[in-house]
């Protein structure tokens, strides 16, 4: 066996059950199939191991709730957020003054940074809570989510291929640092240390409370920026409710974890009694 084909076997083998994984991994080199035999029958393994674990309801939760609508919804944010920085630099280059939208310097920041810190909480819960529902599939259900994210970034890439090569740092870096690393962040803490004490739980979810009263108060300034620049002729945006609506959809994943995190504890509590 050489050494890249050791090394691939124990690699594929990490994603079998720690039970089994050196029983496996001791017939295979006992056998001795030869590396493509190996590596196979070893898929097939895996393959059969995923196919039982879908049975069940955790992770079809985790792949539709969490990775087809919070994901891909946090995705959307964390590329918008492109945009902002994006104007007012491309519009500094040609013109020598600041992109105007109403909202003053200080104003436009705090908008773009309690959205951008938003949705890094938000991506930290929902990979925690995607990583605890699917447990054992987190490979199927993260590869999936990978796929997701580059699947709505290449489009815009795609379509701005003749902006200045610096927009695609901006388009793969904002969205890197407040979704996916703070998503693969939480899905790391869940999956080495299991779920979150019932007070960091609830604290968790008291600074989400916060986040969502943050961005739904500041995500209304530019629509009523915009609304006393044309002196009330232009009424658009959407109303609070539905801002607030949106943002605790976003915010379902912590209210999981706490549900999760008290379940738990009274399990203990019954136990110990």
């Amino acid at each position: 066996m050489s050494r890249f084909h050791g090394f691939l076997l124990a690699g594929l083998a990490r994603l079998l059950e720690a039970d089994r994984r050196d029983i496996v991994m001791g017939d295979l080199a006992e056998l001795n199939l030869g590396p493509l035999r190996s590596l196979g029958e070893l898929c097939g393994l895996i393959a059969r191991q995923q196919v039982n674990l879908w049975k069940a309801w955790r992770p079809w939760l985790a792949l539709l709730g969490i990775v087809g609508l919070v994901g891909i919804r946090l995705n959307f944010l964390a590329s918008s957020l492109t945009m902002t920085p994006w104007r007012n630099l491309s519009t500094y280059l040609k013109y020598g003054a600041r992109y105007e939208r109403g909202l003053t310097g200080s104003e436009e920041f705090i908008v773009w940074i309690s959205v951008a810190a938003a949705v890094m909480l938000w991506s930290w819960t929902a990979g925690f809570a995607f990583t605890s529902l699917s447990r054992k599939t987190v490979p199927v259900a993260g590869a999936l989510l990978c796929l997701a994210w580059l699947c709505s970034i290449v489009p815009v890439a795609v379509r701005s291929r003749f902006v200045l090569p610096w927009f695609y740092i901006l388009l793969w870096l904002i969205p890197s640092m407040v979704f996916f690393l703070p998503a693969i962040w939480g899905a790391k803490r869940a999956f080495r240390r299991g779920d979150l004490p019932l007070r960091q739980a609830i604290v968790l979810l008291v600074i989400t409370g916060g986040a969502i009263a943050v961005v739904t108060w500041t995500s209304g300034w530019p629509e009523a920026a915009l609304e006393r620049w044309s002196e009330g002729a232009i009424r658009e945006g959407m109303p609070w409710f539905q801002r607030l609506l949106r943002n605790l959809f976003l915010s379902l994943p912590a209210a999981w974890i706490v549900a999760s995190s008290a379940r738990n504890s009274s399990m203990l509590w019954r136990l110990d009694r």
